[in-house]
């Protein structure tokens, strides 16, 4: 089999000094919230604060928790991942505290919730397992108060610094070639699976260490449906192919989407296609500092009601992307969520027709001073 050759790189990394002024900014909002410490839980948020990369796995299992308060910084961990815990966590300044014999991680969060003398302790209600929860809640025995938040953390992460716009680039240019060396193969008499699997290999080959979500591959009427999963299809000429993939490196994620047509386009598809084409060109030109998220999405919506396919295009316009591939700001309908330099957010219109199939374009947009950089370099133009 022939072995694709990776994109030739530098050397991008973190550094600790950034790690400690996340966790200090964190310490401030402490201070601001009346909180003595914060537990995370969330995958990225204890990413982004201590560069630590273990991943849950499987879902009701932690690689685990960070625990910071107003002076100090902890990881908690187990036997399984103490060494890679104490090489990535250790030069940052966390202190990594090991599970103690026959001890579950709810006790060991609580005894260390005791040990530091914390009254009043934040955890994010969105990513705690309930059985987690309660577990620490009867092991303090009331010794200090559970505060549930939201979006404690997740406010540090939407605006990008300029090592994290780096490493998206970088994820971004994976994707990009994947699917530009990837397309030409979409043709009638192949499955969804197999552009599905030549997506993920080429990811992996060209420097990816993994995928950012489950592909999708959706041909034909399959494409009406936004989230399809790759299936046995048997793809056919005329059929309208959605492709939405990602790659992760280093923790950040890529998200793009490609509309391609197998043949010869019909009119119907040069139609819709021409269409949501308008819609993300136009949208992705008006992106700038002082934009709403509602503003953004109500330009491709406006657009796609223009031509009588309003009710089609059913999701939001967009997502912030980073460390998690769906994060701040969220572009949709009514948001307030006002656009500033260096956040990173998806445009990607779609129009879905039952019966017959959909269309979506999606690129990375980087909010710059005085406008807009689109971060996505592959092809969108040449399908119809």
């Amino acid at each position: 089999m022939q072995v694709l050759a990776p994109i030739l790189e530098t050397e991008v990394k973190i550094s600790p000094a950034r790690y400690a002024a996340r966790v200090a900014a964190l310490q401030e909002k402490l201070a601001q919230e009346n909180l003595d410490g914060f537990l995370v839980s969330h995958f990225a948020n204890r990413r982004f604060l201590s560069g630590y990369s273990a991943s849950d796995y499987p879902p009701n299992e932690t690689a685990g928790f960070l625990f910071i308060t107003r002076r100090a910084a902890f990881m908690i961990t187990s036997f399984l991942y103490a060494e890679e815990a104490q090489a990535e966590v250790g030069p940052v300044g966390f202190e990594l505290v090991s599970l103690q014999t026959n001890e579950t991680y709810s006790q060991a969060v609580a005894r260390l919730i005791k040990a530091t003398g914390c009254q009043r302790v934040g955890f994010e209600a969105i990513a705690l397992v309930f059985d987690f929860f309660f577990g620490i809640a009867e092991s303090l025995e009331g010794a200090a108060e559970l505060i549930n938040t939201k979006n404690f953390v997740e406010t540090l992460r939407v605006i990008k610094d300029a090592e994290e716009i780096e490493l998206l680039r970088r994820a971004i240019a994976i994707s990009d070639r994947a699917f530009d060396e990837t397309w030409p193969l979409i043709q009638a008499g192949v499955t969804e699976k197999y552009i599905a699997w030549q997506i993920e290999r080429r990811i992996r080959e060209f420097g990816g260490e993994a995928l950012a979500f489950d592909t999708i591959v959706a041909s034909g009427p399959n494409g009406a449906t936004p989230h399809a999963v790759p299936g046995e299809r048997i793809m056919q000429e005329g059929d309208p192919v959605i492709v939405d993939m990602g790659a992760r490196y280093r923790g950040y994620n890529s998200d793009m989407t490609r509309t391609v047509v197998i043949g010869e386009p019909t009119a119907r598809f040069r139609e819709i296609y021409n269409i949501v084409l308008e819609a993300q060109l136009r949208t992705c030109d008006a992106i700038r500092p002082g934009l709403t998220g509602g503003q953004a999405d109500a330009v491709a919506r406006d657009i796609i009601s223009s031509y009588g396919y309003g009710e089609t295009f059913g999701h939001s316009l967009g997502h912030g992307i980073g460390l998690a591939v769906h994060e701040n700001p969220r572009l949709r309908m009514n948001s307030q969520t006002v656009l500033e330099p260096n956040m990173v957010h998806s445009v990607e219109p779609g129009i879905y027709l039952a019966g017959w199939g959909g269309v979506r374009i999606e690129d990375l947009v980087l909010v710059t001073p005085d406008g807009h950089e689109n971060l996505t370099g592959a092809i969108k133009d040449g399908f119809v």
